[in-house]
């Protein structure tokens, strides 16, 4: 069954449709990927570090929503989930599952996943990256952009994945230049 995902960047809204299963890859007791392979949306887990399977694509698809085409998609069969210590582009940093239990079975507006996700996903990723709570809004937003230039994602699921009962919301880092370790505390010193 065709699942669709839908990835919302904080400049930018791309929708993904998912498909296929995981596979090939493996986690350690701590449930970390220790041996890259393939993931679906809904196997991913807070700590996942993974790349598209067509990065070029989501580029242009990203480009051409700058340039004001709102609804562009693409088909993305899974990602490549690898160890955080392996060059990625994308890292889970977030999940939820009950972020929008209160719309009951009605999936939410374009306007509410976004701002659900948005106001759920800025404080887990200042949490993430160890950014201290005390500091001003504008220097956690200073310090989250000097370290993810580009954008987070945010991924939630379609409609007709939600009537199937998938609620599953996961804020994700992205950045064009893949970097070779997790951004988990990377600020904590700062």
């Amino acid at each position: 069954m065709k699942k669709l995902f839908q990835f919302i960047l904080v400049v930018t809204v791309i929708i993904l449709a998912f498909n296929g299963c995981s596979t090939d890859f493996e986690r350690d007791e701590y449930g970390s990927i220790i041996s890259g392979g393939t993931i679906k949306p809904e196997s991913l887990r807070i700590g996942d570090c993974f790349n598209d399977l067509n990065p070029e694509e989501i580029k242009e698809l990203a480009k051409s929503f700058r340039e004001g085409d709102k609804s562009a998609t693409v088909d993305v069969n899974y990602v490549s989930g690898v160890p955080c210590n392996i060059s990625h582009s994308n890292e889970v940093f977030a999940q939820s599952t009950s972020l929008f239990s209160a719309l009951d079975d009605e999936y939410p507006s374009d306007k509410e996943l976004g701002t659900g996700s948005e106001n759920f996903c800025t404080p887990e990723a200042y949490k993430y990256l160890g950014i201290d709570n005390n500091l001003s809004q504008s220097k956690k937003e200073k310090m989250l952009t000097e370290i993810f230039p580009n954008w987070y994602q945010y991924i939630f699921p379609a409609p007709s994945s939600w009537d199937t009962g998938n609620r599953q919301v996961d804020c994700i880092f992205y950045t064009e230049f893949a970097r070779a370790n997790s951004a988990k505390n990377l600020l904590e010193k700062r």
